[in-house]
């Protein structure tokens, strides 16, 4: 068993060692676990308001948390924070580092933007129609897909952000 929270947890992210796993709450406090014995090593308050999203980078030196008042934070595996961004249009959707982890890709409701890694340098960003729910990027980390609440999925280049298609997914929101 995995405790210690006593509010909803939004998001989950494992190191990608697979070793530890990163919760994300309600109330803005992030637990770190060790996977093999569910023991809590370390906890720290992320954000005042609900971890709506969280990534580590790809070599597990960062924790990129995403909240719903706005704030991209990225911090040091210790829990000292690095950076912290306010993202275009309040409320973020999703986060996600760019598979070679030099940047962080951020939806709100306003836009996709795009963060240094390394010290939060704004890097790009496209304006998009609200409300972005998910956000991947394929393997190689040419083309970014988003997904929002009217069902719709759009992919991008995700070096120049143009348009690449768009698909009609379903009658629900895509929130993957």
């Amino acid at each position: 068993t995995l405790e210690g929270y006593d509010r909803p947890v939004l998001s989950l992210a494992f190191r990608p060692d697979g070793k530890i796993l990163a919760g994300g709450s309600t109330n803005g406090l992030v637990i770190l676990w060790v996977v093999a014995d569910g023991r809590d090593i370390f906890r720290f308050q992320a954000h005042e308001r609900e971890v709506r999203s969280m990534q580590w980078s790809p070599d597990g030196s960062l924790l990129a948390t995403a909240s719903f008042q706005g704030l991209l934070r990225v911090f040091e595996a210790d829990g000292k924070i690095r950076f912290e961004r306010p993202v275009r249009g309040g409320q973020t959707g999703q986060l996600r580092f760019t598979p070679d982890g030099k940047e962080i890709a951020v939806g709100g409701n306003e836009a996709i933007e795009f963060w240094s890694a390394t010290d939060g340098t704004a890097v790009r960003s496209v304006a998009i129609p609200p409300r972005l729910l998910s956000l991947a990027f394929r393997l190689d980390g040419r083309v970014l897909a988003w997904g929002d609440d009217k069902g719709t999925i759009r992919f991008l280049d995700a070096a120049t952000l143009q348009p690449l298609a768009e698909r009609a997914a379903h009658a629900g929101a895509v929130n993957w």
